[in-house]
C-alpha cells in the first residue's frame, strides 16, 4: 500500500511538474494537491506547489506551503530562500531578512542569499521612519545580528532596566547618563540644569525617561538608530555577495546603498562617514552622477570647496544634461568669488532649463556682487516670472534697485517681500529702512521698521548691529550707538546664558578676514587691548574656517602671533556670541563707539608714547622678497613705491553709479614721472580686473604678473618707501609695518586717515544746484559725509577727482618730508590747525595725519566759519 502511494505521489508529482512548465497552472496546483494527498510529507509537493501559488501571487497560499515544506526539511536552505522571497514580496522585510539568514547560516557561501538579504535590508532602511517602524515586529531580532550593538541596543532599550541600572546614581549623574544612552551624546550644560530644576519641581526619573521618549531627538535616534544598522549590514551583505561571485552580480544595488547610507550619515550630521560613502560607491562605478554630486555637497560642508567644485565637475561628466549638478558648481565656485566661472554654471543650468527659478536668482546674485545692476534685475525678473511669491527674490530686486538709487522701486520690493513674508528675518526691514533714511521726517517710522524687525527675535545679534549701521551711514549717530549698545547687551546676555562669556574669549571672524583693509583693522584693536581700553583680561582669538573667504591668509598668519587663530567650525556657536564688529568697538567700560573714532585715538596715544609698529616683516620672508623684486625687474638697490588706485573692478565692475572712492589711475601719470625722476621705482598693486598700465620705464604693473600673491602683496607694502593709494583697505596695511602712506582722492572726509605719518588730500563735492563747491564743513556733517559709496541723486552733488598736480604736489610733499627738506609755515600750521578744529567741531576724531600742503593752501576759502569753534573765526 505504502509503495503503492509513494507511485502516485510521483506521478501527481511528475505530472503537476508538466503542466507547471506548460503554464497550465490551475491544473499544476491539482495534481500538487493530489500528490500531496497521497503523502503529505513529501517536501518537494509543498515547495512546487508554493512557486505556482507566488506566481500567481497567491501569497497566503505560498508562505502556508512554504512553511510546510520547511517543517518537512528545516534544513533545506533554498527553502528559507524561497520562503524569504515571498516575505518580502508582501512587504514583510524583517521576517523575510530572518528566513535570508536561516538559508544563509546552512550554506553560507551561496552568492544569491547574501545578494537577497542585501535587497531586503537596503530596502528596509528605505522604508523605516516613524510611521512604519511599529510595523515591523521583528526588528529586535535583526538588528542582534549587527555588528555595531549600539544601534540595535537603542531600539532594545527597556527603561525599567535602565532605572535598575542606575539606582546608585545621583540626579546629576543620572542626567548625563540618560543623554548619553537615550541621545547618544553628552548632556549639555543648559539641559543639565534644565531637569535638575525639574527634579527640584518634583519630577520622577520615570517620567523623566518618558518625557525624552518623546522628543524629537530621541525619535530621530532611533530611525537613524535602525536605518544606518540595516544599511551597514546590507552593504556588508552585497559586499560578500560581490566576493563569491564577482562576475555574475550586479553592482549597482552595493553603489545604490552605500549614497543611501551616505546620505543618512549627512542628515546626522556625521560628514566624514558620507563623504567616504560616497567614495566607496565612487569607487566601484565612475560614472555614478548621484554619488559624485553628493560627495560635492558633503566636501563643500566641510569647506573643501576646491575639491567639492572637482565632484561636481565629475557628476556634470558623467550627466552633462543635470540642472542641479550646474547649479551645485555655481553655488561652490560663487563661495570661492569666482563670479566669471559661477556665471557661467548658471547660464548652462538657465541653458538647460529655462524655467528653473533658482538658476535666475543665483545667475542674479552673482551679477549683483559684480554690480552688474541691469543684468542683475533681469535675471530677477525672469525668477519672478516663475515664483511671483518668493520673498527673497523681491528683497533682491528692491537691493538691486537701491545700489542704482531708485529708491520708488526698492521701496516697493521690499515691501513686497515683507507682505509675502512679515516673519521674515532677512534684511528687508533694513533695507526698506534704508530707502527712507534719505528724508530725516522718515526716521521715527525708520526706528518703527527697525524696532518691528527686531521683535521678531529679541536675541537677534545680527539685526541690532545692522540697524546700528545703516543708521550710522545715514548720519544718525545716537540712534546708531542706541542699536550697538543693545546689541552688545543682548550678546552678552547670551553668552552668559550658554556659559561662553566666563572664558573672556572674543573672536575676530569674517568681519575682520574678508578684506584685506578689514584685516588691517586688527593693528588698533591689539594695540586698544595692550593700551588698556579694552578689558585687560580678554583673549582675542581669529576665526578662519575653512569656509570662510580669506582675503590674504599671510597676513593673517602675521597677525596670530597676537590672536591664534582657529579654524574648526565647530566653534562657530562660541564664535556667535563672542565675535568683535569692525564697525564699532566696545571698551572695557562698556562703551560703544565708531571704529573709526577708536582706532584714531589709540593711533594717537601710541605714537605719543613712542611705541613701534605691531608687524616686522621676518628675515626669511625679505630674503626671499628681495629674490622676488629681482624677478620683477626691481635693482637691489632701488627704493619703490606701491601704487593702489581703487577702480570699479572686483566689486563694481559695471555699476553704473561710480563710488566715490574709485578713481582714474592715467591721472596719476605725472606722480609716477616724480618718483622716476628721483631713481625710484613704482609698483603697481591691486587686483588682476584692473586698468593694465601702458609700458613705463621703472613701472611694474605686478597685478597683472605671473609673481604675484598674497605673500609677495605683503612684501611689497611692509617694504615700499611708502604707498601712494586711495580710500581702500590696502591703505591700512603699510602703516602696521610702520610704512607711511600718501592718500589721494580721499573720500569721505568723515573719516579721514589716522595715521600721524600719512598724508592725504580729499576729494572735493560741487553742489549742482548751487553752483559752488561744498565747504569742508559741509562735507563732513551728515548724511553727505557718512556715505561711503555713493552719494543719492536726490542730493544733486558731483565728486570732484584728485587734478594730476594736486596728487603729483601730495607724492613731492613725501619726498620732501622724508627726506627731511620739507618747510611747513605758520601759514600752514593754522590752516592745518583750522581743518583739524572743523572735524572736531562736527565730532569727527582730529586726524593724526595731516592734509597735503599745498592742497590746503589752495582751497582754504573751504575752511567754513560758520561752525562751532570760535577759534576759526580769525580764518574769516
Amino acid at each position: 500500500m505504502l509503495s503503492q502511494n509513494k507511485e502516485k505521489t510521483v506521478r501527481y508529482f511528475q505530472v503537476a511538474n508538466q503542466l507547471k512548465h506548460e503554464g497550465k497552472l490551475e491544473e499544476a496546483i491539482a495534481s500538487y494537491l493530489k500528490a500531496i494527498e497521497q503523502n503529505p510529507n513529501f517536501h518537494w509537493s509543498h515547495h512546487n506547489l508554493a512557486e505556482v501559488f507566488a506566481s500567481l501571487e497567491r501569497w497566503d497560499d505560498a508562505l502556508a506551503h512554504y512553511s510546510r515544506a520547511l517543517e518537512i526539511a528545516p534544513n533545506s536552505a533554498g527553502y528559507h530562500h524561497k520562503m524569504g522571497e515571498a516575505l518580502a514580496k508582501i512587504g514583510q522585510l524583517d521576517v523575510a531578512i530572518i528566513q535570508y539568514h536561516r538559508a544563509i547560516d546552512i550554506s553560507p557561501n551561496s552568492y544569491g542569499f547574501y545578494n537577497s538579504l542585501g535587497k531586503a535590508l537596503h530596502q528596509l532602511s528605505l522604508q523605516i521612519n516613524l510611521e512604519t517602524i511599529g510595523c515591523y515586529h521583528r526588528l529586535e531580532e535583526i538588528l542582534s545580528k549587527a555588528n555595531d550593538r549600539n544601534f540595535s541596543n537603542l531600539y532594545d532599550l527597556k527603561d525599567e532596566e535602565f532605572l535598575q541600572a542606575t539606582t546608585q546614581l545621583d540626579n546629576e549623574a543620572f542626567i548625563e547618563e540618560v543623554y548619553r544612552t537615550y541621545l547618544k551624546r553628552d548632556a549639555d550644560e543648559f539641559g543639565k540644569k534644565h531637569w535638575l530644576q525639574h527634579f527640584s519641581d518634583g519630577i520622577t526619573r520615570h517620567q523623566l525617561l518618558a518625557t525624552f521618549r518623546q522628543a524629537p531627538e530621541f525619535t530621530s535616534q532611533l530611525i537613524f538608530s535602525v536605518v544606518s544598522s540595516c544599511l551597514k549590514e546590507a552593504v556588508s551583505a552585497y559586499r560578500r555577495a560581490i566576493e563569491l561571485n564577482p562576475n555574475l552580480y550586479n553592482y549597482e544595488n552595493l553603489e545604490e546603498a552605500l549614497v543611501q547610507q551616505g546620505m543618512l550619515l549627512t542628515q546626522q550630521g556625521k560628514i566624514d562617514g558620507a563623504i567616504e560613502s560616497y567614495r566607496q560607491a565612487i569607487a566601484i562605478s565612475r560614472n555614478l552622477a548621484e554619488a559624485h554630486h553628493r560627495l560635492g555637497n558633503a566636501l563643500l560642508e566641510k569647506g573643501k570647496i576646491d575639491e567639492a567644485i572637482e565632484s561636481y565637475q565629475q557628476a556634470i561628466a558623467t550627466k552633462p544634461n543635470w540642472v542641479q549638478a550646474h547649479l551645485s558648481r555655481g553655488n561652490a565656485l560663487f563661495q570661492q568669488y569666482k563670479l566669471e566661472k559661477a556665471i557661467e554654471s548658471y547660464k548652462q543650468a538657465i541653458t538647460l532649463d529655462s524655467h528653473s527659478a533658482e538658476a535666475h536668482f543665483r545667475l542674479g546674485n552673482s551679477l549683483l556682487e559684480q554690480s552688474q545692476f541691469d543684468e542683475a534685475r533681469e535675471s530677477y525678473e525672469q525668477a519672478l516670472n516663475l515664483e511671483p511669491n518668493w520673498a527673497e527674490l523681491h528683497f533682491r530686486l528692491g537691493n538691486t534697485f537701491l545700489l542704482q538709487g531708485n529708491y520708488r522701486d526698492a521701496l516697493a520690493c521690499h515691501r513686497k517681500a515683507l507682505t509675502l513674508n512679515p516673519n521674515w528675518e532677512k534684511d528687508s526691514y533694513f533695507s526698506l529702512g534704508y530707502c527712507l533714511l534719505d528724508n530725516p521726517q522718515h526716521l521715527e517710522g525708520v526706528l518703527q521698521i527697525y524696532e518691528q524687525a527686531l521683535s521678531l527675535r529679541s536675541d537677534w545679534i545680527e539685526g541690532y548691529y545692522t540697524a546700528g549701521n545703516w543708521l550710522h551711514l545715514a548720519g544718525y549717530l545716537e540712534e546708531a550707538l542706541n542699536f550697538w549698545n543693545r546689541c552688545t547687551k543682548v550678546r552678552q546676555n547670551l553668552a552668559d546664558a550658554h556659559q561662553m562669556g566666563q572664558n573672556n574669549i572674543h573672536f575676530f571672524g569674517y568681519d575682520f578676514t574678508r578684506a584685506i583693509g578689514h584685516t588691517a583693522f586688527l593693528d588698533s584693536r591689539i594695540k586698544m587691548h595692550i593700551l588698556g581700553w579694552l578689558p585687560v583680561e580678554n583673549q582675542y582669538k581669529i576665526f578662519a574656517p575653512p569656509h570662510h573667504y580669506i582675503a590674504n591668509w599671510c597676513m593673517l598668519n602675521y597677525w596670530s602671533f597676537y590672536c591664534p587663530i582657529v579654524s574648526d567650525p565647530s566653534q562657530s556657536s562660541l564664535v556667535s556670541y563672542s565675535e568683535e564688529r569692525n564697525a564699532m568697538v566696545t571698551l572695557a567700560n562698556g562703551k560703544n563707539i565708531f571704529y573709526a573714532t577708536a582706532a584714531a585715538t589709540a593711533q594717537k596715544q601710541w605714537e605719543a608714547e613712542n611705541r613701534p609698529p605691531l608687524l616686522a616683516l621676518s628675515a626669511s620672508d625679505q630674503e626671499k622678497g628681495r629674490e622676488y623684486l629681482r624677478k620683477l625687474g626691481v635693482p637691489t638697490d632701488a627704493w619703490f613705491v606701491c601704487l593702489h588706485v581703487r577702480e570699479a573692478g572686483l566689486y563694481e565692475r559695471c555699476n553704473p553709479i561710480k563710488s566715490i572712492r574709485n578713481a582714474d589711475i592715467m591721472t596719476y601719470s605725472l606722480a609716477i614721472e616724480s618718483i622716476i625722476a628721483q631713481g625710484g621705482w613704482v609698483i603697481r598693486m591691486g587686483d588682476s580686473t584692473m586698468t593694465p598700465l601702458p609700458a613705463i620705464r621703472q613701472v611694474i604693473d605686478y597685478v597683472h604678473s605671473d609673481l604675484k600673491s598674497d605673500w609677495m602683496d605683503v612684501v611689497l607694502w611692509s617694504q615700499c618707501r611708502f604707498l601712494l593709494g586711495t580710500t581702500s583697505g590696502p591703505y591700512l596695511v603699510p602703516p602696521t609695518f610702520g610704512v607711511p602712506c600718501v592718500l589721494t582722492n580721499w573720500a569721505p572726509l568723515s573719516t579721514p586717515p589716522y595715521f600721524g605719518n600719512d598724508i592725504f588730500i580729499p576729494k572735493l563735492y560741487w553742489s549742482e544746484s548751487e553752483n559752488r563747491y561744498l565747504t569742508f564743513a559741509e562735507q563732513i556733517s551728515p548724511p553727505i559725509g557718512y556715505h561711503l559709496e555713493y552719494l543719492k541723486p536726490s542730493m544733486s552733488i558731483r565728486v570732484i577727482d584728485n587734478t594730476p598736480e594736486e596728487i603729483n604736489d601730495l607724492v613731492l610733499e613725501m619726498l620732501d618730508r622724508q627726506d627731511g627738506t620739507i618747510k611747513y609755515t605758520e601759514e600752514d600750521k593754522k590752516l592745518q590747525k583750522t581743518i583739524n578744529l572743523v572735524s572736531e567741531s562736527y565730532g569727527i576724531y582730529r586726524t593724526g595725519s595731516r592734509m597735503g600742503q599745498q592742497f590746503l593752501r589752495k582751497y582754504a576759502h573751504l575752511l567754513d566759519t560758520k561752525n562751532k569753534c570760535a577759534d576759526l573765526k580769525e580764518f574769516s
